[in-house]
């Protein structure tokens, strides 16, 4: 029921009013005066106001004039009623911000129609008040799922053109990159808490920030991983590109990283990245009290495979990427990998620039690998996933530079999988990927992932030695 405050100093006329306004389905109070009708407003509220404008003390014009100052037209519609139908009073009233106004002796027909015209008024206005705070919750929804891990571009595309989004769930061709840090979980192994999350926030602040600058989403950060992906929930036609760009600048950016990481006495990180590139299915993934924008399907399985076969340092990139980029890309080496659950072998291809608009090149760092004069006995045990397995087999390191050795074995070793190698008789460790065989079956290239401090000193050292000699 519509709630209405008139107010007027003349008894007989608020009695009269009262009455037929009650009547008509309005719940009514009543003010003698100005003064009370402000502290009435304070104290509770109302949908319209009959006010006079003739009353003792303070007229109704200065009571309009202290109404405006806190209530718009719009959230409380004033009729003004006046004994005289005099062009000054009405023409002050309306300058004032009167919404409408009567004149006495009171027509109550007229009356009810303009009180019913003004709520009505109110009404519509209050629902578009409604309907702009519903806006304002999924505009401030959309700004907490997607405003710290996208781009304000991508988050302003998302606000001017919410049909593009697709939040219950849509297939849509996108590209998936995946990142991880080599031997981190393992290394973290022997730092102290403080130091690892140092390590973990220099990084993710970094490459969060590059994602979101190439139009990418944020999907999972699990420890020292990440997901992102490209072309949702705004459609990209492009999607592909920004990915390997994106991948591009990320490894160029570890080694500002590693710089911040020496500079506070932390050990250097290196980071694989994977893309895949095709269908899936996006959209809220959880339950009524948690949920994340996220993408699933067999394209980011496949991802997460061609990122595992990365060493540290290392873009691979798939087949169906490779297609969508074109001949924009700098591709280093192509390889067949056998990824675990796939049918079929697939062809990746490492990459190390895109070219185009973009033109960035990840510099490459080529160490002389040198022939150690005695060969280092050492003992290696296969790492899967962030466990190191059991048993152990033996080995000798033949020939070593900073980021890689030959490794000779008898033991077949399986090409792309991860190795812990302990330097026999000390204390210092490496963990490194498999790359390939080299000179016969029994040397394998491994490309170091992660060393230990005592480890970094040791493979320093050897390689002084060989120079010297």
């Amino acid at each position: 029921m519509p709630g209405l405050l008139v107010v007027d100093d003349n008894p007989v006329n608020r009695d009269l009013l009262s009455r037929r306004l009650t009547r008509a389905g309005y719940d009514v109070s009543l003010a003698e005066d100005g003064q009370q009708a402000l502290n009435m407003l304070v104290e509770q509220a109302f949908d319209l106001v009959l006010l006079d404008v003739m009353m003792p003390g303070m007229d109704g014009i200065t009571v309009l004039g202290y109404v405006r100052r806190t209530y718009s037209m719009s959230e409380l519609p004033v009729i003004m009623v006046t004994a005289r139908d005099e062009t000054d009073d009405i023409v002050s009233a309306l300058a004032q911000g009167a919404n409408d106004y009567i004149t006495k002796p009171i027509n109550f027909p007229v009356v009810l129609a303009r009180v019913r015209t003004q709520l009505a008024l109110k009404q519509s206005s209050d629902r578009i008040k409604a309907l702009a705070g519903e806006l304002e919750k999924k505009n401030e929804f959309i700004r907490r799922t997607f405003g710290r891990y996208v781009s304000t571009e991508v988050v302003e595309n998302l606000l001017d053109k919410p049909e593009g989004l697709g939040f219950e769930g849509e297939h849509r061709h996108v590209s998936i990159l995946i990142a991880d840090l080599r031997g981190f979980t393992l290394l973290a192994d022997s730092l102290p808490p403080e130091d690892i999350v140092r390590l973990l926030n220099n990084y993710l602040e970094v490459m969060i920030e590059i994602i979101g600058k190439h139009a990418g989403i944020v999907a999972e950060i699990v420890g020292d991983g990440v997901l992102a992906f490209f072309g949702a929930p705004v459609a990209d036609g492009q999607h592909a590109v920004h990915a390997v760009a994106c991948a591009v600048e990320m490894q160029q950016a570890m080694q500002s990283v590693n710089t911040h990481n020496r500079d506070l006495g932390l050990p250097e990180l290196q980071m694989g990245i994977g893309i895949n590139s095709g269908e899936g299915v996006v959209g809220n993934i959880g339950s009524q009290t948690r949920t994340k924008y996220a993408v699933v399907g067999s394209i980011v399985n496949m991802a997460s495979r061609i990122e595992a076969g990365t060493a540290g340092g290392q873009i691979m990139i798939s087949a169906s990427t490779l297609a969508e980029v074109g001949a924009i890309v700098r591709i280093d080496a192509q390889r067949t990998m056998r990824p675990k659950g796939a049918r079929h072998p697939v062809q990746v291809y490492e990459i190390s620039g895109i070219g185009g608009d973009y033109n960035l090149f990840v510099d490459r760092v080529e160490s002389e690998m040198m022939t150690l004069a005695r060969a280092i006995p050492v003992d290696c045990t296969a790492v899967e996933g962030k466990h190191v397995c059991q048993p152990s087999f033996e080995g000798l390191l033949v020939k070593l530079s900073r980021h890689s050795a030959q490794l000779q074995s008898e033991t077949e070793i399986e090409l792309h999988s991860d190795l812990r190698i302990q330097l026999r008789g000390k204390d210092g460790h490496v963990y490194g990927k498999v790359l390939d065989k080299t000179e016969s079956d029994d040397h394998f290239l491994v490309h170091f992932s992660s060393l230990s401090p005592d480890a970094s000193d040791m493979i320093a050292e050897l390689i002084r030695q060989c120079v010297r000699n």
